[in-house]
């Protein structure tokens, strides 16, 4: 297999399929795809239930919100993105995932995350993967993460959680933020996670 002559560092979880996500989805369009059990554990930790509205407004190919609508009743999901090549991924998702969906749908939108269409206390969950991974970890995204940070909070419903995916150089931009609004919103807990590799 070659995996015992790769140093660790090195070392790719396998890949993840699922029967209702398409491997097209992402490949097709040039897109990564966050892995599905990263996806579900987010999930959970935003406390999300059946009959929830779910929002990623940073949804890439959608695999945030299909996890929700797959693994919860009466879940409507909605991902949006500001690409064109990543919301065309989303759908060709939604179509491979409708015969899972059950009472549980998924809405794509083509939007930008600091300008959401979404009304005020609308969301009972919203779960980003924020898209600035290692290759980008010394852009500073502070003005980005304000926008989305302010949509987040004005979507969301009182009480409720949002989990985010980013890396330790933006986690700490993002705990910066949220300290100088400490009125608004908190840190409830933070996660170490590897999520390929």
């Amino acid at each position: 297999s070659g995996l015992a002559v790769r140093a660790e560092r090195y070392f790719v979880l396998p890949r993840e399929l699922r029967p209702y996500l398409a491997p097209e989805a992402h490949t097709s369009v040039g897109r990564m795809r966050l892995r599905p059990s990263i996806c579900h554990l987010m999930l959970r930790l935003a406390g999300v239930e059946d009959g929830f509205s779910v929002l990623d407004p940073m949804g890439g190919v959608g695999t945030i919100a299909v996890e929700a609508a797959v693994h919860w009743r009466d879940i409507t999901a909605y991902t949006s993105d500001i690409s064109t090549d990543a919301t065309a991924g989303a759908r060709i998702n939604v179509t491979q995932a409708q015969s899972h969906l059950g009472t549980s749908k998924v809405v794509v939108t083509k939007e930008d995350a600091q300008a959401l269409r979404h009304e005020s206390g609308t969301m009972d969950a919203v779960v980003v993967d924020v898209p600035f991974g290692n290759r980008n970890r010394q852009v500073k995204v502070t003005g980005l993460l304000l926008g989305v940070l302010a949509e987040i909070l004005r979507v969301l419903r009182p009480k409720r959680k949002s989990v985010l995916l980013m890396t330790r150089a933006h986690a700490r931009q993002l705990l910066q933020l949220v300290e100088e609004r400490k009125q608004l919103c908190s840190v409830v807990e933070t996660h170490k996670v590897i999520v390929g590799g």
